[in-house]
């Protein structure tokens, strides 16, 4: 691998047992907390494109999903234990992360963080869970800021 971008990541990843609970009853406030609780509220009804909204496309690509997913996603994220696998990791690698993250707290990444060899932390002002959705125009600067310390090694 030639670098790597974790993009809202964090360790832990526990997720709450009433959104946990909802997901895996396929319920629609499932969805609805993800949106709030992953979106600034200040994203709530804007975006950049024109005749677009935020936090209604986002509800709609969820409710697109088969049933099942969005609760095994969660489930996955709930579960997950760093261990050692961060030590593993060799290449050049960005945490890119939302500065006001609920869903992903930037202070939990800290620790993967501490495990990378060769990392690079990226904090994007203003910004929750929904980084590539809020701010792309940031998120696609740090991926390119990465690719290019690849390219000029």
């Amino acid at each position: 691998m030639s670098c790597l971008g974790l993009i809202g990541t964090a360790t832990p990843m526990p997720v709450v047992d009433v959104l946990l609970d909802a997901a895996k009853a396929n319920d629609h406030s499932a969805f609805d907390m993800v949106n709030i609780w992953g979106h600034t509220i200040g994203q709530i009804g804007g975006h950049r494109a024109p005749g677009m909204w935020m936090m209604g496309g986002a509800v709609r690509l969820l409710e697109r999903s088969p049933p099942g997913v969005l609760h095994n996603d969660l489930k996955a994220c709930d579960d997950y234990e760093l261990g050692e696998s961060g030590k593993q990791v060799r290449c050049p690698t960005s945490l890119i992360l939302g500065e006001l993250d609920m869903m992903s707290p930037p202070k939990r990444a800290q620790t993967l963080a501490d495990d990378l060899a060769d990392r690079h932390i990226v904090m994007v002002p203003e910004c929750g869970h929904m980084l590539m959705a809020e701010r792309p125009d940031e998120v696609l600067e740090a991926l390119v800021e990465l690719t290019e310390v690849v390219i000029n090694q």
